[in-house]
């Protein structure tokens, strides 16, 4: 996920240091400690706990990781031109690190501008699973999908297969949104100044126009720069893979679009989001949410999803209701009733293939819960809807 900053430069600007309680743990990851003193000494400043680690090759800065269990961490750009890819690759697929925040910080003294990305990537092919857990972290799913701005997502890839694949699971996660699908980087530049959308998913290495040079053109204009992007990788990725990848990323902090004092305040500004996560039973629930998106079509039980969390049945009910007002089951029925109606209102299935279909054991039972959810039976809403064709 791209954060792409919306501060215009303002030259002088003061820097105002506010003390913060219950400070964040920062690892700030170097290719020398000479380059990350000044970054480690604003955030401190801010009020953040920092370490500073130098990435070596001889060092296990791996295992200094996760002993710090540190909250954020960051790479300076001189790390990031030979290794960042590579660092983010390894935090990603290692579970104990993979939520962890990394954020790409450049900091040129010498020119006095600095820029700033924070990057997730998923990896192709994207499976439903991998796909819910990212809609349900930015919000897409349970009471702040209400807040997400736009009702169209954007899928970038040059492969038609991929493409195709990626905006399928889209749409079934999201059936209320429109799939807008984009073959190349000018294609997707023309649909977001078009649509902007709520999301994109972005297919980094495209010919013609990469996805590097699709975030460049976004952050130039205030109505794009904020759109979230996710970027998406090959699976097996060669050493000339990371080092494109590693020169898209320096190539985007290179531009240096803001001054050192504000990219610094756009460093500790995004730290201090990240101080504020949400509450044990908002990451719950939206785990649980994102594991019933996947598996509704199988027969899926209340001690599934609690395994799914790992906690007991009756602690899962508790956090999910706290944060949604329904219990597991019952989000689980509403979602399957959601996705019959549009199977329905398609119009090339029948009552008990759709009932099957969305994972409904029986058509009499879900008669029952569509009536409960609709207030009609299936029949009925069939009939209203070709009736008003």
């Amino acid at each position: 996920y791209f954060s792409l900053p919306v501060i215009e430069q303002q030259p002088g600007l003061s820097v105002k240091i506010v003390p913060l309680p219950n400070a964040q743990w920062v690892l700030l990851l170097v290719k020398d400690a000479d380059g990350g003193v000044l970054m480690q000494k604003e955030l401190i400043q801010r009020g953040f706990e920092v370490e500073l680690c130098v990435a070596e090759e001889k060092n296990d800065w791996l295992a200094s990781l996760l002993r710090s269990a540190p909250d954020v961490v960051v790479l300076d750009l001189g790390l990031t031109s030979e290794r960042g890819w590579e660092i983010l690759k390894i935090l990603k697929e290692n579970p104990a690190t993979k939520d962890i925040p990394v954020l790409f910080c450049a900091i040129m003294g010498d020119a006095g501008h600095g820029s700033l990305l924070q990057i997730d990537y998923l990896t192709k092919p994207v499976g439903a699973a991998a796909l819910s857990e990212m809609l349900a972290s930015q919000g897409f799913f349970g009471p702040q999908s209400k807040q997400v701005g736009g009702k169209s997502i954007l899928v970038v890839d040059d492969e038609p297969g991929m493409l195709e694949l990626h905006a399928r699971i889209v749409k079934t996660q999201l059936p209320d949104y429109r799939v807008l699908l984009a073959r190349d980087g000018r294609q997707a530049l023309q649909i977001i100044y078009q649509e902007h959308p709520a999301l994109v998913l972005l297919d980094l290495m495209m010919p013609v126009m990469d996805g590097f040079a699709v975030l460049e053109e976004m952050r130039k204009t205030d109505a794009t720069r904020n759109i979230p992007v996710v970027v998406i990788t090959g699976q097996s990725l060669t050493k000339e893979d990371m080092s494109r990848l590693n020169s898209g990323v320096v190539s985007v902090l290179g531009k240096g679009m803001f001054s050192a004092d504000e990219t610094l305040q756009h460093l500790a500004n995004a730290l201090a989001r990240r101080r504020k996560p949400g509450s044990e039973s908002q990451h719950i629930a939206l785990k649980a949410m994102a594991y019933i998106h996947t598996f509704y079509t199988e027969p899926i039980s209340r001690s599934d999803v609690a395994a799914h969390v790992g906690l007991s049945e009756r602690h899962l009910t508790r956090c999910f209701h706290q944060e949604t007002g329904l219990t597991p089951i019952t989000y689980l029925n509403r979602y399957r009733v959601k996705q019959a109606k549009a199977l329905l209102d398609a119009g090339d299935k029948g009552i008990t293939e759709v009932a099957v279909e969305v994972g409904f054991s029986s058509s009499s039972y879900f008669t029952r819960v569509f009536r409960d959810e609709v207030g009609v039976s299936p029949r009925a809403y069939l009939q209203s809807r070709c009736g008003a064709r």
